[in-house]
């Protein structure tokens, strides 16, 4: 629902603030915790879940807003969705471009073992392939197991010839995660200036 600004009471009080749920998102929601609800006080209004108010931004680029919570729970989505058969380790991966624009993955596996592709790599091919031009700054990536997951050797490879400046947020439960740079964990990349 969209509502402006000068027929909101301003007795009341944000709640908080999200990027709109689609992948490209144009604006931020604001979230109001009024006494009751919309429309009187005998609370038969509008629930809780609709009570937002869409606020319109004008810079192309300043509506990438996505915070790292969110990127990480963009991740377990994406999780739900991993073709994981034989190895049974579920990855997802949400990786946030600077338009604003969140590419999720999961691995997919086959039985000749060497054909599967990690969650991160099918985030950076779907980016890539969707025309995707503006910087890749963070990428979020969210499995269970007995250790925090970390991008195997050719999705670092490969995060290097795409981001080589990236964040990664590593969680290896929801709501939890620990940010580190493709740098710390990949110093040395192989680059075009090994074959020039």
């Amino acid at each position: 629902m969209e509502m402006p600004f000068d027929a909101m009471p301003v007795c009341w009080s944000i709640h908080s603030v999200r990027c709109s749920e689609r992948a490209s998102c144009d604006g931020i929601r604001l979230l109001f915790s009024p006494p009751t609800t919309w429309g009187d006080e005998g609370g038969s209004g509008l629930p809780l879940a609709e009570r937002f108010v869409t606020l319109k931004l004008d810079s192309p680029n300043s509506h990438n807003i996505m915070n790292d919570i969110d990127l990480v729970a963009a991740a377990w989505r994406a999780r739900e969705q991993a073709a994981a058969p034989y190895s049974h380790y579920r990855v997802g991966a949400a990786l946030l471009a600077e338009s604003g624009r969140v590419y999720s993955g999961a691995n997919v596996e086959s039985s000749s073992y060497g054909l599967s592709i990690c969650a991160e790599r099918v985030a950076l091919f779907k980016a890539v392939s969707e025309g995707e031009k503006s910087p890749l700054l963070r990428i979020a990536i969210a499995a269970e197991g007995r250790f925090t997951p970390v991008p195997c050797g050719a999705c670092r490879q490969l995060l290097a010839d795409y981001a080589p400046g990236i964040e990664i947020l590593l969680s290896g439960k929801p709501g939890e995660f620990e940010r580190v740079r493709l740098s710390d964990i990949f110093p040395r990349p192989f680059s075009s200036e090994f074959l020039s």
